[in-house]
């Protein structure tokens, strides 16, 4: 699929895998993503509040029901974002949100290579004929430009992208095993669980297609209290907690290992120095003993050695 990929799944040690080594600015961007997750779990327990007002005749019934499985790039997009547009919600800015902070967690340059990467993908929905396929490489070969460039397994977002150019290509066992890994970076990944769900249809795996399509994000539902969609943000803010705090751990317990080898070696240097010194001490003892008889010898052995010396 690809070698970084690739290399990953080999290792033995799932924590490394999912737990990379925690940077304060990678610290800084999973703690923003989880706010953002928090207020999207609240924002999904007050829509069920107003449904409950609704029901119970004290607001008046507003039709807002819309599916955002948050596809920029998937065929539907369009019908997709019409319907976010039309019925405008926190809801969907904080989702808009979220997909923001994953694009800019490598900065803004790979974040515009991104965003030149959905745009080809757009396009290659609009448009068919050879141009679509030439759509298709020149997504492909930007998105391994931009990873062999990163060189980092464990951002997701050139993989899922990477992963969807592969399902339009019709590789889909390829396009499968990408989103499994980006879904072991971010299990609540709304559109790689989306993508899954589309290529497990085209494998004609009806019973991994349903199972899969449970795992995505539901849809604002009046019926409920919004209840499945209130524990889908919960178990995903659950799950942000638990692997930042792996990777918390991951990095104390590594930074401890640096620290002891530091250790090690700094007294092994301060013994090899000390060894070092007491040799060149020695040698100066020497020294001192040889210059105190040079001077108790008499003036014209002094003399001489003067006169011999170059200096």
């Amino acid at each position: 699929v690809h070698p970084l990929v690739m290399s990953n799944n080999d290792d033995d040690g799932d924590d490394e895998r999912s737990s990379p080594v925690l940077s304060s600015i990678a610290r800084h961007r999973r703690e923003t993503e989880i706010q953002i997750l928090t207020k999207l779990h609240e924002e999904a327990k007050m829509t069920a509040v107003v449904q409950t007002l609704v029901s119970q005749g004290v607001l008046a019934t507003t039709d807002n029901d819309y599916d955002d499985d948050y596809k920029y790039y998937s065929s539907d997009s369009d019908s997709s974002s019409s319907n976010n547009n039309d019925n405008p919600n926190e809801d969907n800015h904080l989702l808009e949100c979220l997909q923001n902070s994953w694009n800019l967690e490598r900065g803004s340059k790979a974040a515009e290579e991104l965003e030149m990467v959905d745009e080809c993908l757009r396009r290659y929905h609009r448009e068919d004929g050879s141009s679509s396929s030439f759509l298709l490489q020149m997504s492909e070969d930007r998105l391994h430009a931009l990873i062999d460039n990163q060189n980092d397994p464990y951002w997701a977002e050139p993989f899922h992208r990477l992963s969807v150019v592969y399902y339009c290509q019709g590789r889909m066992e390829e396009a499968r095993q990408l989103e499994e890994w980006v879904l072991s970076l971010k299990p609540w990944h709304i559109p790689a669980l989306s993508n899954l769900v589309r290529i497990a249809e085209a494998q004609k795996n009806s019973p991994l297609a349903i199972q899969l399509a449970s795992r995505r994000l539901p849809i604002v539902y009046h019926c409920n209290g919004n209840r499945r969609r209130i524990g889908w943000f919960q178990h995903a803010l659950e799950q942000a907690k638990t692997m930042l705090q792996e990777q918390e751990e991951r990095t104390k317990q590594l930074r401890n290992r640096m620290l002891q080898k530091s250790s090690s070696f700094s007294l092994s240097s301060f013994t090899a120095f000390k060894n070092n010194k007491n040799l060149t001490n020695d040698d100066v003892t020497k020294d001192d003993v040889t210059n105190d008889d040079s001077e108790n010898n008499t003036d014209g052995n002094l003399q001489d050695t003067e006169d011999d010396s170059p200096w």
